[in-house]
């Protein structure tokens, strides 16, 4: 009788670097967390078109877009970050001032 061959066992090939993050992931349990910046409105911007978002002194909005020229479009926000009615438009920096910056999750 001949003699057996030991068999070639397959060694593990490493995983890629993102095929690691993606197996990170999906173990990941804890809920993502996001910066939110509330600014307050320090001087009242009267709407002159329906593009415009109207804001009191003592408002909160919040940005979702920053033009260079200065112009904001934003929403209004409560003191935690939920938006307030369904509010959206264009306002000029020079009616907010930043407040807080804040951790939600």
């Amino acid at each position: 009788e001949a003699a057996q061959q030991p068999q070639a066992v397959a060694k593990p090939t490493p995983m890629s670097l993102v095929e690691s993050i993606q197996s990170l992931l999906e173990l990941r349990t804890e809920p993502h967390i996001i910066q939110v910046n509330s600014y307050e409105v320090v001087l009242p911007f009267e709407a002159s078109s329906q593009s415009h978002l109207a804001l009191r002194v003592g408002d909160h909005a919040e940005i979702l877009e920053w033009h260079p020229s200065g112009w904001i479009f934003g929403r209004k926000v409560d003191g935690q970050g939920n938006q307030v009615g369904s509010s959206e438009g264009w306002f000029p920096q020079w009616a907010i001032g930043q407040v807080s910056t804040s951790e939600s999750l």
